[in-house]
């Protein structure tokens, strides 16, 4: 199934005939044994955070992938996903950081070159069953301002694939695993390797600074 928003969506907010939004929260809602999210800019509000909590209160194991700080390409949306992550963490969420992939790169001009990468894909998978990819982030954004579009596909062989190529990432060195240590009251990241910090890897203090001071700002609806 194709689905789109239509553009008025920015002009009538509540009408949810206008959004594909509901249709991706009720997937999201009906799952009984698993939700995998894939989205680089993840700023799931207070209702987001919610709808996935409540799966979790279901018995529903629901896993979360999207950049870490150090390799967003955007601080802004990554200080409105800090907003929520500990409240994720806490009622069960699982939460991963994809850190950057190095690849090779030649061309005629430059030779062969490393380029860094950061995660652009969206994609959510239900069940091992069912699959959305399209252009939509989980974010404010996503929902409110920009005109979406995306496939909902019933197929185990696409919902294995998008599942395999999420535990690739998040079951080895590809990516941090995000907790909440309840005795000292702090994030930590830890890495395939066993590795743990409590600050947020990678990114140096200017841009730790930058996304706090961005997380202050009233602009979750831009995000």
């Amino acid at each position: 199934s194709l689905i789109a928003d239509e553009p008025d969506k920015v002009h009538a907010r509540d009408d949810p005939a206008l959004r594909i939004v509901p249709r991706v929260r009720s997937l999201i809602a009906d799952a009984r044994q698993e939700v995998l999210l894939i989205s680089p800019y993840f700023v799931p509000g207070d209702s987001g955070t919610r709808l996935l909590c409540d799966a979790v209160k279901r018995g529903t194991a629901v896993k979360a992938l999207t950049n870490s700080l150090a390799w967003a390409d955007s601080t802004a949306a990554q200080a409105g996903y800090a907003h929520y992550r500990r409240a994720l963490l806490a009622c069960g969420v699982e939460l991963y950081e994809l850190r950057s992939a190095r690849r090779r790169t030649r061309s005629a001009e430059s030779g062969e070159t490393w380029s860094a990468t950061s995660l652009h894909a969206k994609a959510i998978v239900i069940d091992r069953t069912l699959v959305f990819i399209g252009s939509m982030n989980m974010d404010q954004r996503s929902r409110l301002l920009n005109t979406e579009m995306g496939a909902i596909v019933d197929s185990v062989g696409l919902a294995q694939a998008v599942a395999d190529f999420f535990a690739q990432a998040t079951e080895s060195d590809r990516a941090y695993r995000v907790q909440w240590e309840p005795d000292s009251h702090r994030m930590v990241w830890m890495d395939g390797n066993g590795s743990a910090t409590h600050f947020e890897p990678g990114a140096g203090v200017k841009r730790r600074l930058e996304a706090t001071l961005l997380s202050l700002l009233p602009i979750e609806g831009l995000l």
